[in-house]
């Protein structure tokens, strides 16, 4: 929608809309022993972050390939500079 529309978002001085003013963020929900059991997995999680304009990009390029694997595919080929950090972080964990 972001990617698609010229929005215009008004400001909520009195928080009408609560939370929805707030930054979203995504938590991973993992077994406390993970870090433990697969560090490589864990640094990958810890690594993973869009800012809103990637996460835009991301849900455009799906949505224009009508499918979610094959979207996350050419995002990923045209976006390596953003997803190379989460690899590294997971190869660092190896060592």
């Amino acid at each position: 929608m972001n990617q698609r529309y010229d929005l215009r978002y008004l400001e909520d001085p009195e928080e009408a809309l609560g939370e929805l003013n707030d930054p979203a963020t995504i938590t991973t929900i993992v077994s406390e022993d993970l870090p433990q059991d697969d560090p490589v997995a864990t640094a990958f999680m810890n690594a993973l972050l869009l800012d809103e304009e990637q996460i835009g990009d991301i849900e455009s390029a799906i949505n224009e390939a009508g499918e979610p694997h094959e979207g996350a595919r050419r995002w990923a080929e045209d976006n390596p500079e953003v997803w190379q950090p989460w690899v590294e972080a997971a190869q660092d964990a190896q060592q």
